[in-house]
């Protein structure tokens, strides 16, 4: 009962309400087994996985893991469509006269990215630690007279978590982590594609955008309560909403340096999550073993500050919903299933000892609302664990 009350006393502590001048987007860590499970961790929260999601669910059983590796690349068929049709983006600026590629290009959400290299991480007793990276780009195309317009997003982050869970009885799970992340960022203007092109290849060293990257700390939260075959979890991530003190620059020069003085100040906001799942377990023998079902809403307190701001609107809804299924067949696969943001995603794991290879297939909302911008990625992965 103190160490619960100790929780407590620090989710009151950190809950203070935090001003700062800009508030950059949350940047989920780039999972095929997560994803493909349709984003619903909350609830489940194994592996290291969970580490992003719940760290209550450091303490369930088994949940013992030692990690080396785990590799997630993810791009989209826009992506290699465009490669292929420019010569892996040589002969970009003579294809950008061609009406037909134009008509493409308009219709395309580009994406790509990895996590994962390094990924080291240790989880035993409770007890979890690992050091990670995520990078992510994503780029949209808007119709003009002349070329198109586009609108670039890139985000970075290194980290490292140090999480202790623990049991309170046969039934509640206590976790919390403490975590330090590196962040860099750019949010390119709107601006038109052939403009963007001559200032990329301009030889003054001078980027048409800032970069903007700083560090810092903070914690994260959460319980699992065990109901017989059911979960129900709830995660206070990024408490007390992360604070990073920023250096920026569009020269190229002076970023490969980082030899710039902060220049301003922005925050990760807190993201309360929560879920509940049902494991099935076993519906029919080696065919379809360990089966279970989650539903998660992410971002509780963001939504709520949707409704506030645009009213009370059940399609903004679909931004933070995640359903998820899956289950394991032959002894070795893994197969998922689910809505990512209300968009289907499918995915499985072979599980081959100490190596595991994962591929998932999901979109996501780069909009304000589902089917605006919306971005449908594939994503292979590599790790070994045990």
């Amino acid at each position: 009962m103190k160490r619960l009350n100790i929780i407590i006393l620090l989710l009151l502590l950190l809950s203070t309400p935090v001003f700062a001048q800009e508030y950059i987007s949350l940047f989920p860590y780039i999972s095929a087994s997560v994803f493909g499970f349709g984003g619903a961790f909350t609830s489940v929260a194994t592996g290291f996985n969970g580490m992003f999601y719940n760290p209550a669910g450091y303490a369930l059983p088994s949940n013992n893991h030692f990690s080396i590796i785990d590799l997630n690349v993810y791009f989209n068929p826009d992506f290699i469509n465009i490669a292929q049709a420019t010569n892996f983006f040589q002969n970009l600026d003579t294809e950008i006269s061609n009406p037909d590629f134009i008509s493409s290009l308009l219709n395309a959400k580009l994406g790509m990215g990895l996590s994962g290299l390094p990924f080291i991480g240790f989880m035993r007793g409770g007890l979890a630690f690992a050091v990670y990276d995520n990078a992510g780009l994503s780029a949209s195309f808007y119709p003009t007279i002349a070329a198109p317009d586009v609108k670039i997003t890139m985000n970075a982050e290194a980290g490292a978590i140090l999480g202790y869970s623990f049991r309170i009885g046969n039934f509640l799970y206590i976790g919390a982590n403490a975590k330090v992340i590196a962040r860099a960022w750019a949010d390119v203007p709107t601006q038109n594609l052939l403009t963007l092109m001559d200032s990329m290849s301009s030889s003054s060293g001078l980027l048409p955008f800032s970069v903007k990257f700083g560090y810092g700390y903070g914690f994260d939260l959460g319980a699992i309560l065990k109901l017989g075959a059911f979960q129900v979890g709830l995660s206070f991530l990024n408490l007390p909403g992360i604070k990073i003190n920023y250096a920026e620059s569009n020269d190229i020069n002076q970023l490969i340096s980082g030899t710039l003085e902060n220049s301003g100040t922005a925050i990760i906001p807190v993201e309360i999550n929560a879920g509940v799942s049902w494991n099935i377990g076993t519906i029919i023998p080696l065919i379809m073993d360990k089966a279970v079902i989650a539903v998660d809403v992410h971002g509780v307190n963001l939504l709520i500050e949707d409704f506030n701001e645009y009213g009370f609107n059940l399609s903004l809804l679909g931004n933070y919903f995640f359903l998820g299924a899956e289950f394991r067949t032959l002894g070795f696969l893994t197969v998922r299933g689910g809505l990512y943001q209300g968009y289907p995603a499918v995915g499985f794991t072979l599980n081959l000892v100490i190596l595991n290879l994962s591929f998932a297939y999901y979109t996501k909302e780069l909009g304000m609302f589902p089917g605006t911008i919306p971005e449908s990625n594939m994503i292979v992965t590599l790790s070994f664990s045990w």
